[in-house]
């Protein structure tokens, strides 16, 4: 078992206790970037369960979020989501292979 100060760095909540004001927006304030236990909580959905399906924070600022192809494979495009509203910030990584759908 991890020691609770090891625990804590690893856990969203961590993340979200250390993450900084993000970018800024068209009328010049800054906003947090979103994290994993910020999606769980808007979402009202457990953060262990996104974390075991493999919803993590994303380097950049924002949400990953994998998707998998037929035979259970990750898919070698996935989704950052970098608003809670999926139409006001979400869009398709940049690289090879196809948008699953």
């Amino acid at each position: 078992m991890l020691s609770r100060a090891r625990r804590s760095r690893t856990e969203p909540e961590h993340r979200a206790r250390r993450a900084g004001a993000g970018p800024a927006s068209s009328n010049g304030t800054h906003h947090k970037a979103l994290t994993l236990l910020d999606l769980s909580l808007e979402k009202q959905l457990p953060w262990k369960f996104l974390f075991h399906l493999g919803v993590m924070d994303y380097d950049s600022g924002g949400v990953q979020i994998p998707y998998h192809l037929a035979d259970g494979q990750p898919a070698p495009r996935y989704r950052i989501r970098t608003a809670l509203v999926a139409k006001e910030g979400s869009r398709w990584n940049s690289g090879e292979g196809n948008i699953v759908p």
